[in-house]
Order: C-alpha cells, then structure tokens, then sequence
C-alpha cells in the first residue's frame, strides 16, 4: 500500500469518524524505517476524538461498528494489500482492516504491606535483611554461580528496557546500572544517532515526548527497576536481582515511560525502540483493564510491537494482572510474551497470591507480595514495599538477565526452556495455572552451564559377586582411630564450618567451610593419631544451624562407639569442644583406606556409614562395634543392584500418573543432578512410585534369590505435610499384598522409633537405609523361595497436593553371607 493510499484511507476515516486529528502509533524514524515497514508498523494509525461530541460517538459507533460507546480514541490498522481507488472511496471497503476503541492501560501492582524478614546478607547493601522473597528464588546462589563463573563483568552488557513510569533520576540506588545510548550525546538538543529519538542517552519518555525527564508519573517503574537491578554490593539500599557484585556492575537499565506526567501512551513505540535500540529482555508491569477477544487483540497495534520485538530478539516479559481471574488479560495472554504470575510472602511464599491472576496461559511464577526495593521521585531516595503482578515480572526479567551474563550465547528459547524446566511446581486450582511453578535462579543457571564435577558418578553394577569373600588388610603399624565428622547444614548453608585442630601442636587435621546445598548432610572421615584434639564448630551469621531456618546439626563419631562423642546444633557464632582419642593396648585401628570392601569391586567404594538413624534395625550390616578403638569388621557380602537418581528418565520407577513425577526444581528437593522424583496427593495407586518386576532382569534375580535380605538407601525432602500425615515405603513378592517396610510420619522428630517409624520435620532433607522386611512383626521375606516378582514403591498417604515428598538417589542393596 503506497503512502498516498494510506493518507487516502487516513482522510477517510477522519471523515466517517469526525475525529480532527490522526497520528501513527509507530513513529516514522528513517533509520529503521525499512525495518518498520517490513513489520508492518506504518499501517497504524491513533485518531484523536476528544473533541467530538457523544452523539457524534455514537454515530461513529453505528458505522463502524465499534464495541465501546464513548471512546475517546480510535485506532485503525490499514490493510496491507494494495487498493483501487475506488476501494478508496467506497464505505465499505476503504483500506480498514479494524478500528477498535482504544482500551485502559493500568500498571499492575502497587499497595502497602507489611515488612518481611531478616535473611543472612550475601551482599553488604544494608536493606538486604528486608529482601527474603530473593531467597525464595535461590538468587544468593545464583549470585555465587556469577562469580565462580567470573561472569558478572558481563552483565553490564545486557539491557534491560523497564517500560512503566519512569525511575527517579537522583535515586541513589539507580545511578550505576544505566543504559548509556553509545551513539547519542546527552543534553545537546540534537537526534545524534538518527534513531528518532533526541538525547535518548539512557532511554525516552514517550508518554511526555522527552529524553531528558525519565520521571514520568509516580514510582511504580522505580520500584520495579530497582528489582531488576538496583546498585548492589555498595553498602547503599537494596539489592537487585542482577544488581552487580563487588566492583562488577549489574545489568544495564534501558527506561521506557508510557505513563508520564501529562499523558498515558507510547507503549507500543516504546516496545519498537527498544528493540532498535539493543534491548535482549523487556520488563513490562502493565496491562490492560479488561479481558480482550482474540478476534480484537489479533488487529492491535500493541499484538504488532510485540511481534516486532521478539522477531528481533526481544523476550518480552508481562505481568499477569492483578484481577484474581484465568480471563484473557492481553498482553500477558498472549503467547509470544512471558506472563508472570505472583506468589505470597513469608509462609506462602510458595502459594498463589490471592489477587494474581491465574490459568493456563501462565508462564511462571515469582514473588510478587511484600517486595521492597527502590521508590521515591526526583527529589527523595527513599524504599518501600509493593505488591503485585507487577512486582513479581521484575524479578523475572532479572533472572533472565542472569543467564544472559552466564550464557550471552544461548537462545530465548534455551533461555526460556531452563527457566521453566527448572522451576518448583506450584499451582492454584488446577495443574498448570501458575505456569511452571516458582522461578529458581539457581538450577536455573546451572540448566544453562551445568557445574563440572570432580569425577563422573560410579556406573551401578548388575554383576554378580565376587567368587571369594573380600580380604582384610593387616592394620597400619602406626596406631590411629578412625573419626567421623557429620554435619547437617541449614537453610543458610554457606555459614557453616568446623575444623578439628590437634591440641600438641595447633595442626589443623579436620575441616569444610564449603558446604554447596541446604538441609543435606556430609560427611568427612580422617584416621588420627591417639591424643587431644579442639572441634570447633562456626556459623558466620552468628545463629548456629538450628533451629531458626531448618533442623541443622553436627555428629562427631569415633571408631569403635556406638553413640556420638559430640552432637549439636544450637549455638551462636562459635562452639567448641575437647576430643580425646584414647588407642588400645591390644591392637591397633584400621584406616578407613584399609577396612574391608563390602561391595563388588565396581560398585562406588564407600557407602554412608551413618544414617540419620542410630536404630540397629535400620542400619546396614557392618556396624561398627562397642569395643573401643577397633572395627569388627562382619562378613557380610553386600551387593549393589541398582542406584536410581532420575536424572535420565523413569528407569527403575515406572510413571505413576499426575500425582507422581520427575522433578527439575529446586536444588533443595534434589540431592544431586537434576532431577528428583515427586510424589504427592493421598490417590493410593496414582500417589504411588513403584519399581518394575526387578526378577525382570535375570541377573538381579539371581542376587536377590542368593541373598538374606535387601535394603534401600535413599534421600528424602518433605514439603508442607501436615502434623501426622504420612508416607511409606513397602513391598510386594509373587502374589502377595503390599506390606508396609517404614513409615515416615510429620511430627518435627528425627529419629525411627520401634515401630519403624520415622518422624520428618517438613523443609529437612534426610539419608536413610531401609531394610525390606515387614515392619509390624519384624520377618523378612524369603528371597530364596519367590518365583515370579518383587517391586517396592513409595506412597504418598497426605491430604492435598501441596504436600510433596521428594526422593532421590535411591540404592537396592542385595545382603548375604558370602
């Protein structure tokens, strides 16, 4: 269609409309305007009807059949095919594709709320504390993950276009990460780099048509853009989700304003220049007042900027809304944007926030309640909460600026694909309407460039075993006791530390300061010289690991004592502890190097000498004996049949419906690798994780038919369980019921009782080995005697969905005498 044709069609409907004055909603700007055609831009026209009176309105309405009385506005998109003349002048074919009123546009979110909680400070910004929805989404580890990367000098190369109100220019908190427009000269006057725009230097107001005044109405975009990236790590405010660490600044922040101080609108130019203008993701906490029709959204010009942006680049972030509705709420509708839902503060952090808006067309979900960052105009520096959709997007577009740094190579869609495929699952009503589930920085980065490893995992066996019972080595000449130190992390876990020091001469023998995961516990193990040693157990935060933020805690166990030598887990920044090491007359101890081997040579070399538990019934054969200072060692063959940790499929474990599944959340519901297994609900067989026939495989049958009894060690993480709701492990041989092995109960306790029962409290990860036998009269099946089958399963016993378990690395162990 040429020029001249569209002012005709232009001409024509200010005729029919009696509107005075038309404008395209796209400014004409040379440099890209082959580009803006291409797409279709110029076809978009904004008639302005103020002046006209209603019964001319509704005349207009009549005519052109529009579905709002009373608008103020119009906007009309032109055809794209070439017209006659006389389509020109025809009234019912004259170049118009639609015309639609022009709808409300509101920012999403913004009222008061409460303050949030004291959290441990990565960063010295001093308003961290008041910050705990950046712990929801794992960002302190994801921070870690930059800098272990060395990948924060590279965040300043992404930008961020925050297109809302403006920010407040003098913000003490917003002056480092600002996009510098490289081809303009600020102040001058002048359009330098010929984009359109005059002394964009750090972005345009396009609602008050100026470079210089990047305030526009009010403080909703400063709050927001703080969020994404205020200056972090300055001793100043707040923090940003891509704020910057240490010297390294954060992302660049491009501001858009479509709600300025004389007017709301430009947000669909606003969208064009920021892709022109170098934008990788766009920030958008606005929406639109009503519900809109596919049939109206597919002829509008804000559909057409979308479109524009990310065909070029562009991931284009958009609050839900804040209606409480699963209605057509465009933008975030539409399926090129991500539409970000917003969760609750404090216990429901992890729950929907009763105003977000919900259904299926979600993309993901993050804090949107009690969020506190930057606010203020251009005459204050001050902080504040919000809530809202709109305060939830930021942290969203934040995040994505993250994996940008890490990963400036990788795709929107890979981008996008680790964002959701990582993310912890929740939901509202029904599966799937709060998107993925709840943004994880962490794994989400690591999705993106998985961590190395030290050396790859052992490959489980399926061999049958040795010929020959395993040997024992002669004892060491030099006398030592093996000493084993346990330590349960907590939520914070990068504060924990020990060290074990040799009171003769000052020697550290024993430490770790690097814990990598909450609620997980590990274990190290040195052989040491009889004499005194100082255990010193530290947390740099300064509240020891339990009980404020998870059940954490610390085991010292000697060789030889069936009990703990020293155990805790509350104290303040530093507890310590005399450890005497007393060696025997009569012998002397065995390294663990030098301890018999109870596996096939190829199955991993050690196995957790330690449960959670100190019930004999629950602990593998080989328990170190009560004599003091030696081992006696049991020949017991162990065998390992398989390990399962679900990170390449169902394996072992078959799919057991909607209410159990693989999960790539969080890291704290995964041991390691990523995924675990999730099971939830109170469905009986749906809410059950049940291993095929393992006689299946002929080699496992004939381990399992040779061997006295089978165990089962795996990891565990509760989520949300009531007080007494339960789950279990059981079994099933040949033609037989289900028959209960443990049962796991929530009453906040951590150890099996007689009836083999262990109390979980929710949020703590736990190891523990399970031998399969019935646990009400205490028989193990006769493996020699099965025929046909043997399967056990996990089953979910809770009263909804939000109560979870999740499981992972889980080890079938085959045990008898050799």
């Amino acid at each position: 269609m040429t020029d001249e044709k569209i002012q005709k069609a232009v001409d024509k409907i200010k005729e029919k409309t009696r509107c005075p004055s038309a404008n395209r909603v796209f400014s004409q700007v040379n440099k890209y305007d082959a580009k803006h055609r291409e797409a279709g831009l110029h076809l978009f026209y904004r008639f302005d009807c103020t002046d006209v009176e209603k019964t001319d309105m509704e005349q207009m309405d009549r005519k052109l059949d529009l579905n709002q009385k009373g608008s103020k506005a119009v906007m009309a998109i032109l055809n794209l095919e070439e017209e006659t003349d006389n389509d020109i002048n025809d009234d019912n074919k004259f170049g118009i594709v639609a015309v639609n009123p022009s709808f409300s546009i509101v920012s999403v979110g913004d009222s008061p709320n409460l303050r949030g909680l004291q959290s441990s400070p990565p960063v010295n910004d001093p308003r961290f504390g008041t910050q705990p929805h950046y712990n929801t989404v794992n960002l302190p580890q994801a921070w870690d993950i930059l800098t272990a990367k060395g990948a924060w000098s590279r965040a300043q190369d992404v930008v961020v276009q925050v297109l809302d109100t403006g920010k407040n220019p003098n913000h003490e908190d917003l002056q480092t990460n600002k996009w510098k427009n490289p081809g303009e000269i600020c102040g001058n006057g002048l359009d330098d780099d010929g984009n359109g725009y005059v002394d964009d230097c750090h972005g345009y107001n396009h609602a008050d048509g100026t470079g210089t005044d990047l305030q526009g109405g009010g403080d909703h975009g400063t709050h927001c853009t703080g969020t994404v990236a205020a200056d972090t790590d300055n001793e100043k405010g707040v923090a940003g989700v891509c704020g910057g660490r240490g010297s390294s600044p954060g992302a660049s922040i491009m501001t858009s304003v479509g709600f300025g101080a004389t007017a709301t609108r430009g947000f669909e130019d606003a969208l064009e220049y920021g892709a022109d203008n170098g934008a990788r993701i766009s920030s958008n906490s606005w929406g639109f007042t009503q519900p809109l029709s596919e049939a109206t959204w597919a002829n509008m010009a804000t559909k057409a900027a979308i479109d524009y942006a990310t065909e070029n680049g562009v991931i284009v972030v958009f609050a839900a809304g804040n209606d409480n509705s699963d209605a057509s709420y465009y933008p975030g509708y539409y399926e090129k944007t991500v539409s970000v839902a917003a969760a609750g503060s404090g216990p429901s952090s992890l729950q929907a926030a009763s105003y977000t808006n919900y259904g299926p067309w979600q993309n993901i979900t993050a804090p949107g309640s009690n969020v506190y960052s930057t606010t203020g105009t251009s005459a204050s520096s001050s902080y504040g909460y919000k809530s809202g959709t709109s305060m939830a997007c930021p942290h969203i577009a934040g995040i994505l600026a993250l994996g940008v740094a890490l990963s400036p190579l990788a795709t929107n869609e890979e981008l996008l694909n680790c964002l959701y495929s990582t993310a912890f699952y929740i939901e509202r009503y029904s599966p799937g309407d709060m998107g993925a589930g709840m943004a994880d920085a962490e794994s989400f980065l690591e999705c993106l460039e998985p961590p190395s490893t030290v050396s790859p995992a052992p490959t489980p066996t399926t061999s049958m075993a040795p010929s020959s019972a395993p040997s024992i080595s002669n004892a060491p000449t030099a006398e030592c006791i093996n000493v084993q130190v346990s330590i349960t992390t907590d939520y914070f876990y990068s504060e924990t530390s020990y060290n074990l020091v040799d009171a003769s001469n000052g020697e550290v023998v024993m430490s770790r300061n690097d814990y990598p995961n909450s609620y997980t516990t590990y274990t190290d193990s040195e052989c040491l010289s009889c004499g005194d040693y100082t255990f010193t157990i530290n947390d740099s935060w300064g509240d020891g690991i339990c009980c404020s933020y998870g059940n954490g805690g610390y085991e010292v166990l000697v060789e030889g004592e069936a009990e703990a030598r020293i155990s805790g887990g509350e104290f303040g920044s530093s507890k310590s502890y005399l450890l005497e090491l007393e060696c025997t007359s009569q012998g002397t101890s065995q390294s663990p190097s030098q301890l018999p081997s109870m596996s096939p040579t190829n199955a991993p070399s050690q196995r957790p000498s330690l449960s959670p538990s100190k019930n004999s019934s629950m602990m593998p054969s080989g328990t170190p004996s009560s004599a003091s200072g030696t081992f006696s060692p049991i020949p017991t063959m162990i065998q390992q049949i398989f390990t399962e940790d679900f990170n390449d499929g169902w394996g072992i474990f078959i799919d057991g419906g909607d209410d159990v599944r693989r999960y790539r959340g969080r890291k704290q519901e995964r041991k390691k690798g990523n995924a675990s297994l999730e099971i939830r609900n109170a469905n009986e067989e749906a809410s059950s994780a049940t291993t095929g026939n393992l006689f299946d495989n002929n080699d496992w049958k004939n381990i399992i038919k040779s061997s006295e009894k089978l165990t089962v060690t795996f990891w565990f993480y509760p989520f949300s369980f009531e007080r007494n709701e339960n789950w279990f492990l059981e079994y099933k041989t040949d033609d037989s019921n289900w028959v209960v092995a443990a049962e796991f109960m929530q009453f906040g306790a951590r150890d099996f009782n007689q009836n083999t029962m262990l109390g979980f409290a929710n949020d703590v990860a736990q190891d523990v080995t399970v031998e399969l036998k019935n646990r009400d009269d205490g028989t193990y099946p006769n493996l020699a005697s099965l025929s046909n089958s043997i399967t056990f399963r996990f089953r979910c016993d809770a009263s909804g969905k939000r109560d979870k378990v999740y499981i992972d690395n889980v080890v079938l162990d085959a045990i008898g005498n050799p």
